[in-house]
């Protein structure tokens, strides 16, 4: 249990509504669903009055270009999930009224959730639980890339495997002509032999 968080601020709803959001994480096709999921559903959360979510080229809300003026393209893509250095940061969080959550791991940076907060401070008894959905969401982000990769890895063995089974099939075919051939040539010699003996 986190000792900073006011427990009598904090609505079982609201929580319950996290958990969910978590969990539908894996139903969520690609990141700009994932973006637009988020960015709908983390605006119910008290204290927040509008969510931006970007996960490298996808943003939510859609069309909102100056979340992500001051960001550079993420730098790379692997399982159609496009991320940054794990230590580059969003500038909307030094803006006020806004508060960033960052979505990272140790290896990588996929991107942010950026909420427009008010000044009640009601979003600071949910922080340590939006906190553990954006780390989430990162890792199971991670793990879509680690899925992504072990699939081609497979796919680049099973093509392998299948051009040696292949080249296994045309040496085995060789070795038994070659074989062929020679009980031929050692039956030609032989009927050679015989011939030349009658003579």
């Amino acid at each position: 249990m986190d000792d900073n968080v006011d427990w009598t601020q904090v609505d079982p709803r609201v929580l319950g509504k996290l958990l969910s959001a978590q969990n539908l994480l894996f139903v969520l096709p690609d990141t700009a669903r994932i973006a637009e999921y988020y960015a709908q559903a983390l605006v119910e959360v008290p204290g927040i009055l509008s969510c931006r979510v970007c996960l490298g080229k996808s943003r939510a809300p859609r069309g909102d270009d100056e979340v992500c003026g001051d960001c550079r393209d993420p730098g790379e893509l692997r399982g159609g999930i496009a991320f940054w250095p794990s230590d580059f940061s969003c500038a909307w969080a030094a803006r006020a009224g806004f508060r960033v959550l960052a979505l990272r791991t140790r290896e990588r940076g996929f991107g942010f959730f950026i909420f427009n907060v008010d000044s009640s401070g009601r979003i600071e008894a949910y922080w340590p639980f939006l906190a553990n959905l954006a780390n989430y969401v990162a890792l199971s982000l991670e793990n879509r890339i680690g899925k992504a990769l072990l699939e081609q890895a497979r796919d680049e063995l099973e093509a392998k495997n299948r051009e040696l089974i292949e080249m296994n099939r045309l040496f085995v075919g060789r070795e038994l002509r070659m074989i062929e051939l020679k009980e031929r040539i050692a039956g030609l010699e032989a009927e050679n032999g015989r011939g030349e003996a009658e003579a």
